[in-house]
């Protein structure tokens, strides 16, 4: 049920997959930056303005671009002996002890290397997932945290037919099936548009 409906929101967004960056892969959204200033303090901890101003955007995001929270699948690549099951653990542990509504497993070949990808999936409507403790496990996991999460948690807002993707702590993708979903946080939200895809978002906005 998950499964089908996160694929049905897909195909309206004209995805045929989670490949990243999503932004780029999809024609309606927007690429905002969300780690700003210096990362690390000198004895090269990550430095808690930083994680928390971080958090902040990536939250103040979610509210407004998200507006009825449907389902978060969180996409894993057990290895070796791990299984599902220890991932749900990771999960419980860091962000909330719940577990998964479905999953789905599956080998798929990557460069010709056979490996085994699970989709762990959510109902947000029955389950109530702190999502700032989500996005804090997202973003602190390239500076010392578990890389589980890095890219790898997807929120969709089926009403709306919006997705959110909080690929690490430089940024975040949000995309829409229609524009004008999206038009409220580019107006609201602009000056943390990524720079580097301005041009490309401001042409979305202004046809």
């Amino acid at each position: 049920m998950l499964k089908e409906l996160m694929e049905e929101e897909l195909k309206l967004m004209g995805l045929n997959s989670l490949e990243h960056p999503i932004f780029y892969n999809c024609q309606y959204g927007i690429r905002f930056e969300i780690g700003v200033g210096n990362v690390y303090n000198k004895d090269m901890t990550p430095r808690k303005e930083y994680v928390e101003s971080a958090l902040s955007r990536a939250m103040t995001i979610y509210n407004n671009g998200i507006k009825s929270p449907t389902l978060l699948m969180w996409e894993v690549y057990p290895q070796g002996e791990e299984d599902k099951s220890d991932f749900e653990i990771l999960f419980s542990k860091k962000i909330i002890s719940i577990l998964p509504q479905e999953e789905f497993s599956q080998d798929i070949d990557i460069d010709n290397e056979v490996i085994k990808r699970t989709q762990l999936y959510w109902d947000l409507k029955k389950s109530n997932i702190p999502m700032n403790k989500v996005f804090r496990e997202i973003i602190i996991g390239d500076l010392g945290g578990s890389e589980d999460f890095i890219s790898s948690i997807y929120l969709f807002d089926v009403e709306n037919h919006v997705m959110l993707h909080l690929y690490d702590d430089r940024g975040l993708d949000i995309v829409a099936y229609d524009k004008n979903k999206l038009i409220p946080i580019y107006q609201k939200l602009n000056t943390w548009i990524l720079d580097y895809d301005r041009k490309q978002i401001d042409k979305i906005f202004f046809v």
